[in-house]
């Protein structure tokens, strides 16, 4: 898998029509159930859904409630999950994790803030209403600039990237000194970096283990998958050797943010002000977290699927691990792990998605998840493009 050929490129329509929203948009009538469940509305209150905010993989709204009690109308966000891809388990310790980064980080001026997760009368942050489940979180203050964009389109400058770096590293630099939540397990909602290097060291034990946690991903496997190791062979970084997978199961685990792009942040003149939507958090080491932020804000892979091999940022890349660094310093490690993380950072995150792909029947999505995300995306790094991004992160650091 050193080329790519045309017949794997699609077009910019084709690769939109994937992340188009499926899921109904969030109804008045069960905003007001959802906020009652919270304790955010009294018998008078009023309840409009100021701007639907449709997620890819879930619904969202931002709602406003109006009282004769108060001078100025409250806003939150309002997200909704299928009870058949997500359970309140897996989804509060990313609220727990949110939540215990906002109090560290309250205190320090030049820190972001973090849109907290709110709390029913008896200390859960989801409510469950028929075959959904609810989360309410504080509304992101700041300026939204890039809520059009979508996730592998660049910020427009590298002031604001140099920031993205920042705020990611104070988040981790809360997250060493907070108690973490304990992990759930995996979910569809998750970029998780287990599967890579525990493949490098022992591949068919790391692949079954891997599969038996997600078992419609491994039956959807088995049917139009069958040579997914030797896919996996493959796709493995040369920098990524046993010594240094050894390493990264070493470095500490913290609950990431896990989708650290310019969208999921808002901003005030050319800094980050809050960061929120910890829907992909989970466990994995900070490094990881970092690799997510590059590759979603320098790798435009709409466009290099389309085609458009060269279509990437180093200066974005630069600004933001010179960023991250002015904060919080990688280690030796973490450095010798970046490139080959940065590789491979997505292959867990597609082979996951295949699962959710088939409950929300969309088979033609889950074939994309492994043609595309998965295999194509790998690919690229093989190339003189993929080979030319990777050495400049390498300069970089």
């Amino acid at each position: 898998m050193n080329t790519t050929n045309d017949d794997q490129f699609l077009s910019e329509d084709e690769q939109l029509a994937v992340i188009e929203p499926i899921w109904p948009q969030i109804t008045t009538e069960e905003a007001t159930q959802a906020l009652t469940a919270f304790s955010k509305i009294s018998e008078d209150s009023t309840v409009t859904i100021v701007k639907d905010a449709q997620r890819i993989i879930t619904s969202g709204a931002i709602v406003q409630v109006t009282t004769s009690e108060a001078d100025v109308p409250k806003k939150y966000f309002l997200k909704r999950f299928h009870i058949s891809v997500m359970t309140p388990k897996q989804l509060q310790p990313k609220h727990k994790a949110a939540n215990q980064y906002a109090k560290n980080l309250h205190s320090q001026i030049s820190a972001p803030r973090i849109a907290t997760y709110i709390e029913t009368p008896d200390g859960q942050t989801t409510v469950i209403i028929g075959e959904w489940i609810y989360e309410l979180s504080s509304i992101a203050e700041g300026e939204d600039r890039y809520e059009k964009y979508h996730s592998w389109q660049p910020p427009q400058t590298s002031v604001e990237a140099f920031s993205i770096g920042q705020a990611l590293a104070f988040l981790h630099n809360a997250a060493s000194c907070s108690n973490q939540p304990a992990d759930p397990g995996p979910s569809y909602y998750d970029n998780r970096y287990e599967l890579i290097p525990n493949f490098v060291i022992e591949e068919s034990t790391a692949l079954h283990y891997f599969l038996d946690k997600r078992p419609v991903t491994k039956k959807w496997i088995e049917n139009n998958a069958p040579n997914l190791k030797e896919d996996l062979k493959s796709c493995i970084p040369p920098s990524l050797n046993p010594d240094i997978a050894r390493e990264i199961q070493k470095l500490p685990h913290i609950w990431i943010h896990g989708d650290g792009h310019c969208s999921n942040m808002t901003f005030h003149q050319k800094e980050v002000h809050t960061i929120f939507d910890f829907g992909l958090a989970s466990p994995a080491p900070a490094v990881m977290d970092l690799a997510i932020a590059l590759e979603r804000n320098t790798l435009e892979w709409v466009k290099i699927t389309a085609g458009d091999l060269a279509s990437y940022r180093l200066d974005i890349a630069k600004a933001i691990m010179d960023g991250y660094q002015s904060v919080r310093p990688l280690n030796q490690s973490e450095k010798k792990a970046l490139p080959a993380i940065i590789a491979s950072v997505h292959v867990e995150a597609a082979l996951n998605l295949i699962g959710y792909h088939i409950i929300a029947n969309l088979p033609n999505n889950a074939q994309w998840s492994y043609d595309t995300y998965f295999r194509f995306h790998s690919t690229w790094f093989n190339t003189q493009a993929g080979k030319e991004y990777l050495a400049g992160i390498k300069r970089s650091l």
